[in-house]
């Protein structure tokens, strides 16, 4: 346990033997704690991979592992002070959702629409590596999705830290 200026969450990784193992690590009042994912998810064990084939808008269950975007600097401020932009759902029959939280449409939010897109394209589809969900899970703790300005946190609602 760590003390933090923050009450938030984000995923971190560690490596060790065999690869990256993802950690799911929370602020809370200040104290971090976190705890390994060391085994991988039901939906998605090592051996295979989520078959991703393209992305949809629709909804996002928030009571199952997802994934929800910010967007914001981090000169500007932390996790509480980003505009929350997007949720994305896990890979079921090669779809990926993804559930805007602001208006599409809407002049104002262009840019964070715009560029949570590229990020998604880029993250699922132009990687092209091994397992793109868990690939999108261990991005989360990396140093570029501190400095960009689209943040990414993994979420799930199935297991307690």
């Amino acid at each position: 346990m760590y003390p933090v200026d923050d009450s938030e969450h984000l995923l971190h990784n560690q490596t060790g033997q065999g690869g990256f193992a993802p950690t799911a690590v929370h602020f809370h009042s200040g104290i971090v704690s976190a705890s390994p994912r060391n085994q991988p998810s039901p939906e998605y064990p090592m051996n295979s991979v989520p078959e991703i084939s393209r992305w949809q808008e629709g909804r996002v269950d928030r009571t199952k592992e997802h994934f929800e975007l910010r967007y914001g600097s981090a000169r500007d401020g932390g996790w509480s002070n980003w505009l929350p932009v997007a949720l994305v759902g896990p890979p079921a029959a090669g779809i990926v959702n993804v559930q805007f939280l602001v208006e599409t449409g809407d002049p104002r939010n262009g840019n964070a629409v715009s560029d949570v897109k590229r990020e998604i394209q880029y993250y699922l589809f132009e990687l092209k590596g091994p397992n793109p969900w868990l690939y999108a899970e261990y991005h989360c703790g990396t140093t570029s999705n501190v400095i960009g300005n689209v943040h990414w946190s993994f979420l799930d609602a199935g297991k307690s830290v």
